[in-house]
């Protein structure tokens, strides 16, 4: 979570980068699957951040599993304008810099 005004700026800077599909998951939206760690898909390769360590795989079927984890996450996200909004309004709650 952004700290500072600028944090969020950086952010709203980068999510007009055409090379970046930027989204955030409101608090209030009601998840469609548990967030139990953090994941990383790069091609065909999926690498899990756990506690202690990472896990990576290349099996097609743990790939897909993550692909559709990700999509389904993916479809509650704000986007655009959106999430432009989230962040301007996290933005006028932090005390200035």
């Amino acid at each position: 979570m952004p700290r500072t005004v600028s944090e969020i700026d950086r952010l709203i800077t980068v999510q007009g980068l055409p090379s970046l599909r930027f989204g955030i998951i409101p608090f209030d939206s009601p998840l469609p699957a548990a967030v139990a760690h953090n994941f990383v898909m790069k091609d065909d390769t999926v690498t899990v951040g756990l506690i202690n360590t990472e896990l990576s795989t290349q099996d097609a079927e743990g790939v897909a599993l993550y692909r559709r984890y990700f999509d389904t996450l993916w479809g509650v996200a704000a986007e655009g304008d959106a999430a432009r909004a989230i962040l301007t309004r996290v933005a006028s709650g932090l005390p200035s810099e």
